[in-house]
This record gives structure tokens, sequence and C-alpha cells, in this order.
């Protein structure tokens, strides 16, 4: 999350930031849902943060970060 809002400011692409904090907030809801002993949302948000979202985001944002230097 911190990441994002530093990624804000820095100007970069608004879509990419939405993006980060959809699998920011995927995340949390994952991890309040394991705590709330509801296995099968968890499984969902982690299956969507960690094979779709999270990766997304980080390939983007590394071909955007390698363009950049």
């Amino acid at each position: 999350m911190v990441a994002n809002i530093l990624l804000f400011r820095a100007g970069f692409p608004r879509l990419l930031i939405a993006l980060g904090f959809v699998a920011v907030a995927d995340l949390f809801v994952g991890f309040i849902a394991s705590l709330g002993e509801q296995a099968q949302l968890a499984t969902y948000a982690g299956i969507i943060a960690g094979a779709v979202g999270g990766p997304l985001y980080w390939l983007w944002l590394g071909v955007l970060l390698r363009r950049r230097a």
C-alpha cells in the first residue's frame, strides 16, 4: 500500500496504481477471511491476488522501472 502511494506521487500510470490498490484490498480481504474462519473466501482471495493481480502488478511495474532506468 505504501508503494502505491509513493508511485502515485511519482506520477506513474493511474491504472497501475489502481491495480495495486485492488491487490492490496484483495490481500486484506483474504487475511480477514482467514481470521474469521471463512476458508473458501480466503482461498479465492489468495488465488486472485497470488495468481492474477499480484504478478500482473509486479510485471507491469518492473517493465516501467526498466524503461525508466
